[in-house]
């Protein structure tokens, strides 16, 4: 009776064994999910810091850029008004030149007058 017991009792055992075994085999098989899945987000975590950086790095390439773009606004701002400004000087200077002509152009005709009393008085 006692050794039937003890069969009993070691196949209660044997069964407990083989339940925890394959409670065990189960567990591991999720924990190497769980593992492979906290790799895949380590990898994605990593992805997104590297698109940070690049984002950052663009951020910081977009600033200088319009930094520039406004730095040449003013400049093409100050040649604009250098332009309009040599525009006029070359219409004084023009209607300078056209005054002088029209000057010498009666001296000439006054000297031309002149020649012709002069030789008149010949």
């Amino acid at each position: 009776a006692l050794q039937q017991q003890q069969q009993g009792s070691d196949s209660g055992l044997e069964s407990e064994l083989q339940e925890s075994r394959s409670c065990t085999a189960e567990l591991e098989g999720k924990l190497q999910k769980s593992v492979e899945a906290l790799a895949e987000k380590d990898a994605q975590i990593h992805t997104l810091q590297q698109q940070r950086e690049s984002d950052t790095s663009l951020e910081s390439e977009l600033k200088e850029s319009q930094a520039r773009s406004l730095k040449l606004e003013g400049e093409l701002a100050k040649s604009e008004e250098a332009s309009r400004e040599k525009d006029a000087q070359i219409l004084t200077l023009q209607e300078q030149q056209q005054q002088q002509q029209e000057s010498q152009n009666g001296l000439e005709s006054q000297l031309e007058e002149i020649r012709g009393l002069h030789e008149e008085l010949e």
